[in-house]
Formats: structure tokens, C-alpha cells, sequence
């Protein structure tokens, strides 16, 4: 029984022994040939020249373009074969806008044969479109409503040619750029990141820009308070209006020179005959103003005194014919002062009919001018 158990593994050692040496004979005499297949080889297109030249390109990208090999030849050789080892060249003859046809080869290692389960594969081409579109700068910044404008440098009309497949440039609306400027509140030049974006703000994705970049020059308006200065219409009178403030914006240079801002013309009556009036801020050369109506009680002019008299006020001298007038109920008589502010009982207001129906005025006190309105009686 031993002896039968010896010889049994005497035997299996021989033969697996002989498997061996065969095997290795196969292996390193024979060498025999083997197929593998590689997937997801980069197809190169070798004529993309003349694609180009036709205005088209490949879209989507060709980088998405890949295909499988099965290669043949000695085991091992084939055993060491990677995919950098493997170039993948696909020409497309008389290339149009839409559908193509790509007919595929590959250049392969010394020794070993190659096979695709297709030999044509398909891209889609379409034409290149350029197209210029406007440059948009979105500022931030807590100093951003003082800015007086935004310049783009060495590029006077804000244009930017975008080129990309017509897919694509369909989409573009604008290209944008961001710049915060933070707390500045001084004019600065900063270079802006610019990207292509659709109508709805976003960023359009396989186009080119002519460049990536712009310098943007923010120009930022400095801010100031000053009194409002009543100006009168045909008259060198004008009234500080100390308690009437404009909020002005303007570049350091001018604001540093202006020490109040103009109304337009005001009529003296529009003043006599309304307690309050609406007077519109005249804002000087690239002066911006922040509120452009202001509304004014004409009581409270500075050296401008307002008196209003009834008709029983006014005293009728040399009426010799008991001749019936026509005389207003109400009478404003506007005083323009310097010292001490007149009261209604500092003027008397009268008629001397023997020289005119004119109204006229008599006082023990100088003022500067005297304004009456009405002026005359019918």
C-alpha cells in the first residue's frame, strides 16, 4: 500500500514537472500570438487645418472623442503594450457644417497589428462665428454710488470680439468683469478677469475672448454739504439759505472750489405772493447733485423781510374827486435788509393820487430795496 501511495506521487511530481517545462517552452520558444483590446483611445484628427480653414470646428470638443483598438501580435509583447503606446489618427474628408465622417488609423508598436470593430467613426462640425459684444464692468463696494464713471482702457467703445462654435455664441449676451472697490473712496485702475455669459448671468462655457483681461479705471466723486443760495431773476440779490443743505458730489479738484450751490431765477413776486415755493438746484459744470427741488418758506429768508398789509393799510392822499378805486385786499411788501429785520409798523404804505395810483412806501429806517405787490391800484 506505501509503495503504491510513493509511486502515485512520483508520479503527479513528473507530470506536473513536464507541464512546466512545457509551458515554458511555449512561452519562451513558441511566443505565441495573442489579441488584447484597449478602450478609450484619444482619436486625433490629423487634418484639423483644413477643418479650420472652412471656419468650422468640432463640437462638441473632439477631447471627447474616443474610440477602442484590438492589437495583435507576440504574447509577450503585448503584455507590455500601454495606451500611451498607441496614437489614434482620424482624417475627415471634405469637412461640412454638421455630421461627419472620420475614417480612423493608429500607429502601433514594432511587431504588433491592429483592428477597429468600426472604421469610421462620426463628429459633428460646426461653423465658427465671431462676434463682438459689449464689455459690462459690475462694480462693488460700499463707495460704488459715488462713482462718476467707469473707463475701460484702450477701449473707447467697450467691444469685445468672441469667437466660439454657433451653439455657443448663440448663448453669449455680454461678456462681464467684477471689480470690488471695497472702502476706496479715490479713483483707482484695477485689471478685470473677463468671461463670456448668457442673458441670465451665466458664465458660457467653450468660447474665446479676443483677450481675458481689461484694466478698468474707476473714477470716484468725492462728497461735500454746502448752503443752497437763493438767486433772484433780473436782480444781483441773492440769499444764503443756511438752513437748506445740498449734498454734492464731483472730483476733489472742483469740489475744493465750490462753496455753495445756485437756485435757477426766482421771481421776487413768486416769493411776495406764496408762503412757500419749490426752487430747483442749478448744479455747476460736472457737479452732481443729489436732490435737484427743494422747498422753501419764504418767511424764513435770510435778510429778506416779508409784510403783508390789507387794503385798509393803505393810505389814499390828494383823492380831491372822491374818485371810486380799485384798490387789492392784499398788499406784500418784501424789505431787503442788513441790521435789524423791519416789522410791519417800520413802513407805511400809501397813494399819492395827484402823481400816480403807484403804491409807494415811507419809513424812519434805510433798507437796501423795497419790493411792493401789487405795485398800483386800478
Amino acid at each position: 500500500m506505501k509503495d503504491s501511495l510513493k509511486n502515485n506521487i512520483k508520479i503527479k511530481l513528473i507530470s506536473l514537472m513536464s507541464a512546466i517545462v512545457l509551458w515554458m517552452y511555449v512561452m519562451i520558444i513558441i511566443d505565441p500570438e495573442e489579441t488584447r483590446t484597449i478602450e478609450n483611445l484619444h482619436v486625433n484628427i490629423s487634418n484639423m487645418n483644413k477643418v479650420r480653414e472652412e471656419d468650422l470646428m468640432i463640437y462638441p470638443d473632439n477631447n471627447d472623442l474616443t474610440v477602442d483598438i484590438n492589437i495583435t501580435g507576440d504574447l509577450s509583447d503585448i503584455k507590455s503594450i500601454r495606451k500611451e503606446d498607441i496614437s489614434i489618427f482620424g482624417n475627415i474628408n471634405n469637412p461640412i457644417e454638421g455630421k461627419n465622417e472620420v475614417y480612423l488609423t493608429a500607429s502601433t508598436p514594432q511587431g504588433i497589428t491592429y483592428k477597429f470593430d468600426e472604421r469610421v467613426v462620426f463628429v459633428n462640425l460646426e461653423k465658427v462665428i465671431k462676434m463682438e459684444k459689449e464689455i459690462s464692468i459690475n462694480i462693488e463696494g460700499n463707495n460704488k454710488s459715488n462713482i462718476k464713471n467707469v473707463v475701460i482702457e484702450n477701449n473707447s467703445d467697450n467691444l469685445i470680439t468672441v469667437v466660439g462654435p454657433r451653439t455657443l455664441m448663440d448663448k453669449v449676451d455680454k461678456v462681464e468683469g467684477y471689480l470690488d472697490i471695497g472702502e476706496s473712496n479715490e479713483s483707482l485702475t484695477e485689471n478685470v478677469v473677463l468671461k463670456p455669459v448668457d442673458s441670465s448671468g451665466n458664465i458660457v462655457e467653450g468660447v474665446s475672448l479676443e483677450y481675458d483681461s481689461v484694466d478698468v479705471t474707476v473714477n470716484i466723486l468725492q462728497e461735500k454739504t454746502v448752503p443752497l443760495k437763493l438767486k433772484i431773476f433780473d436782480s444781483k440779490l441773492s440769499y444764503n439759505l443756511s438752513n437748506v443743505s445740498v449734498n454734492i458730489k464731483a472730483d476733489k479738484k472742483v469740489l475744493d472750489k465750490i462753496n455753495f450751490i445756485e437756485t435757477d431765477d426766482v421771481n421776487l413776486d413768486e416769493i411776495a405772493n406764496n408762503e412757500k415755493i419749490t426752487v430747483r438746484a442749478k448744479a455747476p459744470e460736472n457737479v452732481y447733485l443729489s436732490q435737484h427741488e427743494y422747498e422753501i418758506n419764504t418767511n424764513d429768508i435770510p435778510n429778506l423781510s416779508k409784510l403783508t398789509y390789507s387794503k385798509d393799510d393803505l393810505k389814499i392822499k390828494n383823492n380831491n374827486d372822491n374818485e371810486s378805486l380799485n384798490i387789492p385786499e392784499k398788499i406784500n411788501i418784501l424789505v431787503n435788509y442788513k441790521d435789524a429785520k423791519p416789522i410791519k409798523n417800520d413802513i407805511k404804505v400809501f397813494v399819492d393820487l395827484e402823481k400816480s395810483k403807484r403804491i409807494q412806501f415811507s419809513s424812519n429806517k434805510n433798507f437796501d430795496e423795497v419790493f411792493i405787490y401789487p405795485n398800483s391800484i386800478q
